[in-house]
């Protein structure tokens, strides 16, 4: 697949700092996106429905927000004692990294504002495929296509996945479409955030469905067929969200 061509090279300086409110702000030294795929929707074969090509970005957000639409309480609820809280992105200028500490009411609320909807369990699933049998979504190498524990902090981790590994290294998210996209052209559905769908997850319908893992999970836990659930009222920096729309 011909991805590189449309890949920009936003080069700047290296920065890491916390912002005004306690998250971090860091731009990478070269950060690789296809930024034409951002607000971009692809329409899966032989199905009546196209799904974002991304993760929704913060700036994508902030347009619900300032529309009114997509209420602070469903992604501001993250405790700011919690260790994850400095690594949530609205309010700083990741703007191009997901919109993660979204519960599912403010993912369905963004969808809905944007006239589309949360993909359920199996378009999620049948787009990661992209019709391959991948361990990942776009290949069997999860480096050429997900951010998760080893490769989303400061420098490669070799040691087994520990939660102190992670804070030492600062494992965060990264900007969408950094990564190769599987066969449709879909990006990250294999790890940097954790995407909500809008099946529930258990028969007493306690908690909503997320897929795909995310940045502080080992390689087994970022592969297609990971499936998690949690309550709808919870977030944290690991929680995202796309889109999906019928086709008329």
């Amino acid at each position: 697949m011909r991805f590189l061509g449309l890949f920009i090279i936003l080069i700047l300086s290296l920065f890491v700092a916390c912002s005004k409110n306690g998250k971090v702000e860091d731009v990478e030294i070269v950060e690789n996106f296809n930024k034409d795929a951002i607000g971009k929707m692809i329409e899966i074969p032989e199905k009546n429905y196209l799904i974002d090509a991304t993760e929704i970005t913060v700036k994508q957000f902030e347009e619900c927000v300032k529309a009114r639409k997509c209420q602070k309480k469903n992604f501001e609820s993250v405790n700011m004692n919690h260790r994850w809280y400095k690594y949530c992105n609205y309010g700083t200028r990741n703007i191009n990294r997901p919109m993660n500490c979204v519960n599912w009411y403010g993912a369905d609320e963004y969808c809905k504002w944007a006239g589309k909807r949360l993909p359920s369990d199996e378009e999620w699933a049948f787009a990661a495929r992209a019709g391959k049998e991948y361990k990942f979504s776009g290949g069997d190498n999860p480096d050429e296509v997900a951010w998760y524990f080893k490769n989303s902090g400061d420098k490669e981790l070799t040691v087994n996945w520990t939660l102190d590994a992670m804070k030492t290294n600062h494992n965060r998210t990264h900007v969408v479409a950094a990564k190769k996209p599987n066969d449709f052209g879909i990006y990250d559905m294999s790890g940097n955030v954790w995407e909500w769908s809008n099946d529930w997850f258990d028969d007493k319908k306690e908690k909503k469905t997320a897929w795909g893992g995310g940045f502080y999970f080992p390689a087994d836990v970022v592969k297609i067929v990971s499936r998690g659930g949690d309550n709808p009222l919870f977030s944290n920096a690991v929680f995202g969200f796309r889109c999906v729309k019928d086709k008329k």
